[in-house]
């Protein structure tokens, strides 16, 4: 994972429209305070996961098909809902615990926050909240890429944490900086995912090419040898 990080910062500007996209991603940042425009900025990062996943960063997605990504959006939202609702509370209430009670609270925290770079891309996948729930799968993921969700996690982290000195660029350059730091998140997002899928495949049997018959040696028939495999088989 750890070679696959230099892209997530550059693959942007390799999208010969970057510019137009990422200062249209700002405008939605510009406008999120009126809640409705940040369904759609989740949707999209979730676009550019799911393209990473399967290989395709570039181009970024284009700024339409606004339904799909408003859905993708509010389907991701409910995901977290559910995860971290549960987790709020289950928090306040080991608050109370004291020591082990925090350090139950991190460890759960930790959890939530590893399995939801698979849980993203599943949902952009299919468009559906149910793998949000398959938590064998989700489990699964985690406990097999748990280095790399650990990268993704601090990258991200360290990424959006350097995205507020866009406040130097005159307050507006954080709208740039904000929506840039969510596109190399959707990234390594999408690539630990796809990282996994291709350590993990298997080969099935369709995937085996099929053995192409041998030619007979020169001088004899396919009759001849079928009837010297006869002839040998008899013996």
């Amino acid at each position: 994972m750890i070679d696959h990080i230099g892209r997530a910062f550059t693959y942007v500007f390799e999208d010969k429209d970057w510019l137009q996209k990422v200062l249209l991603g700002a405008a939605f940042i510009l406008l999120s305070f009126l809640i409705i425009p940040i369904p759609f900025l989740i949707g999209y990062n979730l676009e550019v996961a799911r393209n990473v996943s399967e290989g395709r960063a570039v181009p970024l997605p284009k700024w339409d098909q606004l339904g799909d990504k408003f859905l993708l959006g509010i389907l991701a939202f409910i995901a977290m809902l559910a995860y971290y609702i549960p987790l709020i509370i289950i928090e306040f209430l080991l608050s109370h615990i004291p020591c082990i009670g925090i350090v139950i609270s991190i460890v759960l925290s930790l959890a939530v926050g590893l399995a939801m770079p698979y849980i993203m891309v599943q949902i952009a996948r299919t468009r559906k909240l149910a793998p949000a729930f398959d938590f064998a799968a989700v489990v699964a993921f985690v406990s097999q890429n748990l280095l790399n969700l650990i990268i993704v996690i601090v990258v991200s982290w360290v990424t959006f944490a350097l995205s507020f000195f866009g406040v130097i660029g005159l307050i507006i350059g954080v709208f740039f900086t904000m929506f840039y730091a969510g596109l190399v998140s959707a990234y390594l997002t999408g690539e630990v995912v796809r990282i996994s899928e291709q350590g993990g495949a298997a080969i099935s049997v369709e995937d085996v090419p099929p053995t192409e018959p041998q030619s007979p040696p020169p001088g004899q028939t396919p009759s001849d040898d079928a009837a010297a495999n006869d002839s040998e088989s008899s013996q």
